[in-house]
Parts: C-alpha cells; structure tokens; sequence
C-alpha cells in the first residue's frame, strides 16, 4: 500500500471509530455533565472567564494548562462542554498521524503504517479524548515534541528543538509527571554528536530549556505573585508522591480519607493533613514537602515493604488493568463493541512492546535510543508514584510504535520461514501476556455504574439509577463502604418510587452486610441504614416499628438530635405528647437555634390548648428566623383557636 493510502487509512479508522464512539455514549449522562475532575477543570474556566486571569489568589494545586484551554474554548463557543471534546476527538486524529510519522522516522514504512492503524483504533485514547479531562492533549503534545526531536535529528534546526521544548513545557503545566522526560531529552540531545564541541551541545540544551520553559515561568511568577511562595508549576506533587508510596498503598490512588477523591476534598485534606501533623500553618511548597518527606520517610524506614510496592507497581504498568477514574473504562466496555476488539488492550500491546525492545536491542541508532528514553522516563513518572490510567496513557504511543516493530519483525520471520524463532517469540509473548492479565483486584468493580446511577439520582430520574444501580451491586464491589453506599442509594430511588417493600429490603441488606463484615466502630454507618428503615416505616405509617427503630438508635447515640426531632414527630402522630415533648426540650436544650424542634413544640402547646406556652415558643422561633413564613403562618392560626376559645 502506498503511503499516501496508509494516511488515508488511519485517517478514515480514527474518523470512524470517534464517530462511532460517540454515537455510543452521547445519551450517557456523563457526556455532556461533567463530573469529578471534569467538574473541578469546568468550573477553574468559569473563573478565569469572569475576567479573572490568574484563576484565583492562590497557589495552583492542579495542574493549570487545562482550564486555560477550555477557558479559550469557552470565549469562542459558549460553555457548552461537547465543544472542547470535539475538539480533542479531531486531535486525536492527528495525533495518530504524528505517531505514524514518528514510526516513520525511527523505524521503516511498515513500522509506521502497523502503528499508525494500532493509534487510530486504540480505545484508550478516544476514551479519554472524549472527555473533559487533560490526558489526550498531553499525549498530543509529548508526541509533538517526540515528533520534532526526530526531526531535529535529521535536519539540526534550532527552532525545532525550541518549539519541541515548549511542547514539553505545555504537557508539564498540564500534567506534572511530564518533568520526568526532560532529563532523558537533555542527554539525549548531549550524547546526540560525539565530535561536537562542548560550547555547541550546552547551546543546544540551552535552546531546549528556554522553549521549556514558555510555560512554566509565567505559572512560576504567577503563583508567587499571588502567595509570595517559589512553586513551579503546582504543589500537588507531594500528596501525589505520598499517596503512591506509604504503608496502605496499592499501588493505585487511595484518597488521604476515604470517600473523598473529589479535587476540592484532596485539596483540603492535603493542607488540613499536613498542618495537623506539623502543628503549624504552612505555605503551598512546605505543604508539598510535608507529604514528600512522609513518602521518603516510609521507604527509608520499611525499603523492603517499598520494593515490593515499587514491583507491584512495576507490575500494574504493564497490566492489562485499566486503573479507573470517575468514568470507568470497564463500564464503557460493556457498551461499545469499539473496546472488545481483539488485540486492542493495553495486555496485548505492551508485551508486544516489549518484545520489540528486545528486538531492538543492538540498535544503537539516536532515534531508537530517544524512543526508549521516552519508554522509559513514562515508566518511571507513573511506577514513582501510583498507577493511574491516564497518567500510562502518556506513554502509550511509544509503546505503540514499539509494539509495531515486534510485529513487522515477526512478519519477517514468517516470510523466511523461521520457525523455531516463531516458536520461541510464540511462547515469550504468551508469557508476556499472562503477567500483563495476571489479576491484581486492587480496583473495585462496578465503579461505572455507581457514577452514571448517582448522575441519574441527581437529576430525579430514579428509574434509571435504580436499574445502574443494580447493575452496580451486581458486579460485586469489593469496598464495603462502596457495598453500603449502592444499598443505601437503591433504597433511595426505591422510596421515591413509592417502592417500600424493595427500599426496606436494601436496607436490610446493607446492615445484614454491615453486620457480617463491618468493623464494631462502624455505628454511624448501622444509624445510617436503620434510620432509612425507620423513614420508610414512617411514611407506610407503620409507626409502631418506626419508634422500636429510631428509639434504638437515639440510645446507641443520645447527641443524636435529627434522631430526636424525628422521633418526637412519631410521637405526636401517635398521640404520645408527653414524649414528643420531652423530646423536643431535649434538642432545644442542646440547641437553642433548633427552629424546627421549637415550631413543633409550640404546635403542640398550641393544640393542646397551651396558648400561653405556644406564643413563648413562637416567639423563640421568630427571634431564630424573623419573618419565617411557616412560623408566621403558626401565630395566625394561634390567634384563631384563642378566638375560638373566647
């Protein structure tokens, strides 16, 4: 096939498959919502659109280029988020291009053409591509500067090593693990001409650094013209170091406290962590030193429990295992025919690379030599922290163009009719593949789900969460407090559905699960389920079981008030005023700005034909809330029934 066919080919596959894509998922609610990091970026672009440039008065804790992108998206299009996927979905394109012109420079025409086609099909990337999410454009812009390296090499431009340099520079304010290529490059581009004259190659590095440095000095002085603080780019490079290096780490992301991943939460948790075990407040760059010294600390003090967690993460690397996100991969998976084709998983590409290392092995050409580098400096910038798809996914193009010399070395083997040599690559990638799909259950399945039923809950659509999430339960979470949660949330959609029966039923089986595996400790999670029971026993009006429920409750856990107003409320339904009485004195007791407990109480005065005791009451409440129109409302009718009596 000609060259020019090959480039019409992977155009036409990349077109196809996006357009395929997201005729799949655009009815999905997370496509045109964004959540969780989507979220933060989104509204990061918000701010900067309200005439704010410097995005806020403090230092930058996530990485900053992508907002401004989507804030530049924004002025030209509107807010509408669709808008900025398009365009990534059509620089995916492109970046498969680059990759088989890269394929191209360092390998041979059938290299390129086999990685070209693999990066224009390759699932992960047009996953990603169609979110709101950095990770597309940094894999655009690190192949960009792979890409004008190569061409550096072979014409020896100046402005090309610049504008490689301000690639990096971009991908780095975008994703802080890209600092990790710089050092390759810069020995790359020292060892490049034996013979060159030393003032010569530091000129040449220098003309790298300065494009290396268009972005990162203005988000430099930025952030200290904002706080008086020397941080580069971001300071989130501590609690990323930490979170993947420290006693309970996995090897993935574990939030600092569990059930707070969100951005905001990590952010807060960071500095409010740090301070706490500093005992004092800290600026953004202590605060990062804080948690590298954590990090730094537990390897110097376990090394030989850290080389296991180094290895295991070796091992995630190079893993079939997509680490998810918000939007999980595997949930895709189960709705696009795109993520099912065969050959297609990282599992069978990175031990393809890695068979086309070994090939190359006695290739000592510079381009072959920076192909590795940029393998090796994606390796190092994910296992030293914690293993994350989209933080891989920077790599995968390299990984992609070494996959595709494996496979043209093999078709050559197959056109001489080498078969023990056939046989031998047979095994070792079989061997390969094994430990790339060796089962690491570090995730927890069904995670999809979960996110795409809480969006439908949000939107009141409980029809449609409750059927994710039993799709969700199905898949058998392993984190108990994931198990609870799909539970409690099902209950919920099943108790606005007026489904009764079937919310008590989840609640019943969230505490028969709390009850098998939960730790003693765990009472607030039990308070949680049973007082959904009670709610649901109270509007079937079944209030008999309503009070044995949130009587229990209120015992294990006297500070309990909501429980107490709740209960108090029961009582008076029952007719039993005395205990809602007592009650309610009880929570105004404690607190005295509790309007609802107060309302109640002088309702109940005012019924019982206390009028004197109701007014005080009334007043109280209107002393808490001037002009509430409920309490207002209350007086009016207190007025009628003294009428009455006269």
């Amino acid at each position: 096939m000609s060259y020019k066919r090959h480039l019409l080919l992977i155009i036409a596959l990349a077109l196809a498959v996006r357009l395929v894509y997201v005729l799949q998922i655009k009815d999905l609610p997370f496509f045109a919502t964004p959540v969780g990091d989507e979220a933060a970026y989104h509204r990061t672009a918000q701010v900067i659109l309200e005439k704010d440039l410097a995005a806020g008065k403090r230092v930058f804790y996530q990485d900053p280029f992508y907002p401004y992108y989507l804030a530049a998206v924004y002025s030209f299009f509107g807010q509408n988020t669709v808008v900025p996927k398009a365009i990534q979905l059509f620089a995916g394109v492109l970046c498969a291009l680059l990759i088989f012109y890269a394929a191209r420079a360092v390998f041979a025409p059938p290299e390129a053409a086999i990685a070209g086609i693999i990066a224009a099909v390759y699932p992960l990337f047009f996953f990603f591509e169609a979110q709101l999410l950095k990770s597309s454009l940094v894999v655009l812009l690190t192949v960009t500067a792979f890409y004008m390296l190569l061409s550096y090499h072979g014409k020896r431009r100046g402005r090309l090593l610049f504008f490689s340099g301000a690639c990096l520079s971009a991908a780095i304010v975008a994703q802080g693990h890209s600092y990790f290529y710089v050092p390759f490059i810069l020995w790359w581009l020292f060892k490049l001409d034996a013979g060159l004259a030393l003032k010569q190659k530091l000129s040449r590095l220098a003309l790298f650094c300065a494009g290396a440095s268009v972005f990162i000095v203005p988000v430099a002085v930025r952030n200290y013209a904002v706080s008086g603080d020397f941080v580069l780019t971001t300071y989130q490079a501590g609690t990323n170091f930490y979170i993947g290096n420290n006693a309970s780490a996995t090897g993935i992301y574990s939030p600092l406290r569990e059930g707070r991943e969100l951005p905001p939460f990590e952010e807060i948790d960071a500095v409010a962590l740090a301070e706490a075990g500093a005992g004092r407040r800290l600026s953004p760059s202590e605060i990062s030193s804080y948690w590298f010294k954590k990090g730094f600390d537990f390897i110097a003090g376990s090394p030989a429990r850290y080389g296991r967690l180094l290895a295991r993460k070796a091992v995630l690397y190079v893993n079939n295992l997509e680490a998810p996100d918000v939007i999980d991969y595997y949930f895709i998976k189960d709705r696009s025919f795109l993520f099912n084709i065969p050959l297609l998983s990282f599992g069978i590409i990175c031990p393809l690379a890695i068979l086309g290392i070994f090939f190359t092995l006695r290739d000592k050409s510079q381009k072959v030599t920076l192909l590795r580098y940029f393998v090796i400096a994606s390796f190092l910038s994910v296992i030293l922290f914690y293993v994350f798809s989209r933080y891989r996914l920077q790599g995968v193009p390299f990984i992609i163009i070494f996959a595709a010399a494996a496979l043209s070395r093999v078709g050559r083997f197959y056109r001489e009719k080498r078969g023990k040599t056939l046989v031998a690559v047979a095994i070792a990638l079989a061997a390969l593949v094994w430990l790339s799909h060796y089962d690491t259950a570090v995730t927890t399945p069904g995670l999809g789900y979960d996110v795409t039923a809480t969006m439908y809950m949000d939107k009141g659509d409980f029809e449609k969460a409750a059927e994710y999430f039993r799709q969700a339960i199905g898949k058998k979470p392993n984190n108990l407090s994931v198990q609870l949660k799909l539970h409690s949330n099902l209950a919920r959609c099943y108790f606005e559905l007026a489904q009764y029966g079937r919310a008590a039923a989840e609640y019943d089986a969230a505490l028969e699960i709390l009850r098998r595996n939960g730790p003693p400790s765990d009472k607030q999670a039990e308070a949680a389920m049973q007082m959904g029971l009670g709610f649901i026993f109270q509007r079937t009006r079944e209030y008999d079981k309503a009070v044995a429920i949130f009587e229990e409750v209120r015992d294990k856990d006297p500070g309990r008030l909501d429980v107490r107003v709740t209960l108090a409320n029961i009582y008076k339904k029952q007719g039993k005023l005395k205990s809602a009485v007592e009650e309610f004195d009880y929570v105004l007791s404690i607190d005295t700005a509790n309007i609802v407990a107060c309302n109640n109480l002088a309702n109940i005065y005012r019924d019982t034909g206390k009028f004197a005791e109701a007014r005080r009451y009334y007043q109280r409440c209107l002393e808490i809330a001037p002009g509430n129109p409920v309490v207002t409302k209350n007086v009016e009718r207190l007025k009628d029934y003294e009428k009455r009596k006269e």
